[in-house]
């Protein structure tokens, strides 16, 4: 009984997840364009058990991924597998790792009851390190200075392909990696866009596309640098998602890797 609660507890938990990166549905690029193999190394899924794709993330060392935390709070380690060095979900030749720790930002707090989702970021840590090719499998480099906006960007993600105003909108996330250019806009502008706080958001938008369900967690880089972290996103073409900034929360992200 206790058993098929749990189980019921967190396919709830994956329903907020895919509907949302904007707190309703998980999230998937929309308008985007299929990624080459070995393009993206530093790309992963996050995948609950063996029931698939829930979120995106990064490989940031040998055992660490970093991800949203909304996409890992409500999840136990062995709940979690991360695959890794493909592009299409039903690729065999993946390398799938067990996580061994979940490392969420201390003041990180999930949306609702009035409360807004805050500091969403979280470090997993792997059981065995990942064989580092270069080609597959790589890390991509965490960021030494601030972003600078009006800089262009490209975000990656396995979520929705089209958007929530299509009357034939999927329900079901991408088997296909996605890739999106985005550009970086300046934190006035992220204000008339999203809700505070404002410190540690990064703004970036594509008057054509947009990330969806399933795209959460998944990095936003600049020149081989992760500069952001899927946290939300209303799923509509235009609209303006919100990443965190990774340069704000670096101190935390490198602890988690010691």
């Amino acid at each position: 009984m206790i058993s098929r609660l749990r189980t019921i507890i967190i396919a709830n938990v994956l329903i907020t997840l895919f509907i949302g990166v904007s707190g309703r549905s998980p999230s998937r690029i929309v308008q985007g364009s299929y990624a080459e193999i070995g393009e993206f190394p530093y790309m992963v899924s996050l995948r609950w058990s063996d029931y698939g794709h829930m979120c995106g993330g990064s490989i940031i060392g040998r055992r660490h991924i970093l991800t949203a935390g909304h996409c890992v709070d409500e999840f136990t380690p062995e709940e979690l597998n991360v695959a890794s060095g493909f592009i299409n979900q039903n690729d065999r030749s993946a390398v799938v790792s067990k996580v061994e720790k979940i490392i969420m930002h201390p003041d990180f707090v999930r949306k609702g009851e009035g409360r807004r989702l805050q500091n969403d970021v979280a470090v997993l840590i792997l059981k065995e390190d990942l064989e580092l090719d270069g080609f597959l499998r790589d890390v991509v480099k965490l960021p030494v200075k601030p972003y600078v906006p009006e800089t262009r960007g490209i975000v990656t993600g396995w979520g929705y392909t089209k958007s929530l105003l299509d009357q034939d909108a999927d329900t079901d996330t991408s088997d296909d990696l996605f890739k999106l250019n985005l550009t970086i806009i300046t934190h006035d502008e992220c204000r008339k866009f999203r809700l505070p706080p404002f410190e540690y958001q990064i703004c970036a938008t594509n008057s054509h596309g947009v990330v969806c369900k399933g795209d959460s967690g998944g990095p936003l880089v600049v020149e081989n640098v992760q500069v952001g972290v899927l946290s939300t996103s209303s799923c509509l073409i235009g609209s303006t998602p919100a990443f965190m900034d990774v340069y704000y929360f670096k101190d935390f992200i490198e602890k988690s890797m010691i």
